[in-house]
């Protein structure tokens, strides 16, 4: 499956991702240079209905009608109860599950799966390896999990997903945790610009070689504060990394091109 084509788009030389504050959740929208749009995960702990809202108004504001692609990281609701009441607003070309996804049986991947199937959405597999066709300069690329999963929980099988374009990458890891994490440090280091800190910024997720790993020079934070920013960024901070966190910031955009790296994020909020 490659990105259903629109019939117009607006080119741009910048990969730009939002990363919305969903309180205890996930939302990533990455629009392409090409002009595509790919939403990584869309969810939230305890309300559907305002995860919905907050990531419809996220593409609304940004003129966004159709979703080439949606990647779902792993079957935690925080990260996908979204979906269905999304399909219900925009067109979508394909979903993107880990090999994993739908072994287990709950109402809620229930309702997702049909969902989807009632929308004639394609369902695809991310898994380590796969690449996805863009006909833009941009690369996308599934470094986890692989295609037999790994031994260990939903979170250790999330999907690992690389965006790059004019040299810059980005790295989406939903709740990456060991053993998946080890899995994938197994790898050759990978540098990157910006990290979206695996399973909300817990400190078992975010250890120093993760970012020595991959070496980023920002890590978003997407969650509350349930774990305690400091140690998260100290040990960021230590390698030259600047943390942002939703929860504090707002819905935060990054904007890469070959030159720089812009930070648009929302009022510093109180304590």
């Amino acid at each position: 499956l490659g990105f259903v084509p629109a019939l117009a788009r607006q080119r741009s030389d910048a990969l730009e991702c939002d990363f919305l504050a969903m309180g205890h959740g996930c939302a990533v929208v990455v629009r392409l240079p090409s002009g595509r749009t790919v939403l990584y995960d869309a969810g939230r702990l305890a309300s559907p209905e305002l995860a919905a809202d907050t990531v419809s108004a996220a593409l609304w504001a940004r003129g966004v009608r159709h979703l080439d692609a949606v990647v779902i990281s792993h079957p935690d609701a925080d990260h996908y109860n979204a979906v269905p009441r999304l399909l219900e607003r925009f067109s979508v070309g394909a979903i993107y599950v880990p090999p994993t996804m739908f072994e287990e049986r709950s109402p809620a991947l229930d309702a997702l799966r049909r969902s989807i199937e009632q929308r004639g959405v394609p369902i695809g597999v991310a898994a380590m390896g796969r690449r996805f066709e863009t006909p833009g300069m941009e690369t996308i690329e599934v470094l986890h999990p692989p295609p037999a999963g790994v031994l260990g929980s939903d979170n250790a099988n999330s999907v690992v997903l690389m965006i790059e374009a004019h040299g810059r990458r980005v790295l989406l890891t939903g709740d990456l945790e060991p053993p998946g994490l080890q899995d994938l440090l197994a790898d050759e280091p990978l540098d990157c610009d910006v990290l979206l800190a695996p399973h909300h910024g817990s400190r078992a997720s975010n250890v120093p070689e993760l970012g020595r790993w991959c070496s980023p020079e920002w890590v978003v934070v997407s969650g509350t504060r349930r774990w305690d920013p400091a140690p998260i960024e100290a040990t960021y901070g230590a390698l030259g990394a600047r943390v942002l966190h939703t929860d504090r910031l707002g819905a935060i955009r990054l904007r890469t091109t070959t030159d720089q790296i812009a930070v648009v994020a929302a009022q510093e909020r109180s304590p």
